[in-house]
């Protein structure tokens, strides 16, 4: 077999080869998944600078536990800043008062004291007064008073100094104590100089507190969910509850009992439906304190011992909802994206740093639209990743098989040339 000849048959194996080798290229690297798994529309609406999405279960079943790989862009396919606001605030006022009555009055020195006590009689705890007011008949006077505090009428304790006047129709006839409560029982006034004779009508003590509270925003699911006996326990297995930050689990049954039930083996609590002379006794909710299920299904243990199973009609969840708060005066609609499991760390954006002020101007709370979710992108990695381990086994089985019938074209050529 001359070298000409065999270099010809190289180069036919060869080109078989390449041409092999190519096809097999374009499908051994499939297209990359999209950075997001997931992504719907807002449409913008409202005359607020700044608009807001409530977030839906879906969105929280398939981003991180934090949100961190939460992202909105505009129509021109910018980012957008934007903060988690997950509450509604709100305030609540007590406003009490008790009448006091003059129990001593006396002169030392140039100096005026009048003693004070509750005129009824006190309940056996603390009362906290934020203010003491006078009214008097008195005008054009301007006094500084100190003012005293105690329990027994004999030890006191200063609390201030400050004025009372009443001038051209201007007037200041209550001392505020500031932050802090005071529970004195006995309270003095020193007045220095009292050459018009100050003197006071009534005397009163005031209580007014304003207390700032946060309820979260919620909303309710009625999650799918199977059951299943074992060693004389429930469990309940209720679907799509992952990374939902859970309120309460309420169980809806006719049945009557009196159980231990566990939910994700962290918390626990005896609830009962019971029925005694035509009236209901009834706790068949579990507080779950925000917790964040991390796991699909969760898993709700009742513990049974050996009575019957229960029949549980439905199962109803209460979560805490977030809203997703960003500037929205640009118009046009914008893009909530999710899912993207190489983001690890929430955005930082200056928005953040202002959003007392956005949440007390107010914000249009839009609604969500054509709510897209891709297959999970771990599972299309790993199939992907079948899939490149197949065509590699098969790119073996192609070069063993080239080789092969180089081997043969060789062994016809060379019995030839014999």
């Amino acid at each position: 077999m001359s070298q000409r000849s065999i270099c010809n048959s190289f180069g036919f194996v060869r080109l078989i080869l390449l041409l092999l080798l190519s096809a097999l290229l374009l499908f051994c690297f499939p297209a990359v998944a999209a950075d997001f798994s997931g992504s719907a529309e807002m449409e913008n609406k409202g005359d607020k600078q700044y608009k807001a999405i409530r977030l839906l279960p879906e969105i929280y079943h398939h981003t991180k536990a934090d949100l961190a790989d939460l992202r909105i862009y505009d129509c021109d396919n910018q980012v957008v800043p934007y903060f988690i606001h997950r509450f509604s605030p709100y305030t609540t006022e007590t406003n009490k008062t008790y009448q006091m009555k003059l129990i001593n009055s006396f002169v030392k020195g140039e100096d005026f004291y009048l003693d004070y006590a509750f005129k009824n009689p006190l309940p056996n705890k603390d009362i906290l007064v934020t203010s003491l007011e006078v009214t008097t008949n008195n005008n054009g006077f301007a006094k500084q008073v100190e003012l005293w505090g105690g329990y027994d009428n004999q030890n006191w304790e200063k609390i201030k100094n400050d004025y009372l006047y009443r001038v051209e129709g201007n007037q200041k006839l209550e001392i505020f104590f500031g932050a802090e409560a005071k529970k004195y029982t006995h309270y003095r006034f020193k007045i220095a100089n009292n050459l018009e004779k100050l003197t006071f009508n009534a005397v009163v003590l005031n209580y007014n507190n304003r207390t700032l509270h946060k309820e979260n925003f919620t909303e309710i699911l009625t999650p799918s969910f199977t059951t299943e006996e074992k060693e004389q326990k429930t469990l309940v297995k209720i679907a799509d509850l992952k990374n939902l930050k859970l309120d309460s689990i309420t169980l809806e049954t006719d049945s009557t009992f009196k159980r231990r039930v566990v939910f994700e083996n962290r918390y626990d609590k005896i609830l009962y439906n019971l029925n005694f002379q035509n009236t209901v006794y009834q706790d068949t909710a579990i507080p779950l304190n925000s917790f964040v299920a991390q796991t699909d299904p969760a898993v709700l243990v009742i513990e049974n011992n050996d009575d019957q199973p229960i029949e549980i009609k439905r199962i109803i969840v209460k979560y805490i909802v977030d809203e997703v708060v960003f500037a929205g005066g640009k118009g046009g609609n914008f893009i909530l994206k999710f899912g993207n499991k190489e983001i690890t760390t929430p955005p930082s954006y200056d928005l953040v740093n202002f959003q007392e002020q956005i949440i007390k101007e107010g914000y249009d709370l839009l609604s969500m639209q054509d709510l897209q979710i891709e297959a999970n992108q771990d599972e299309e990695r790993e199939q992907n990743k079948r899939v490149q381990n197949n065509y590699k086994m098969l790119f073996n089985v192609v070069i063993v098989v080239v080789a092969v019938v180089l081997g043969i074209i060789i062994l016809l050529k060379l019995k030839k040339v014999k």
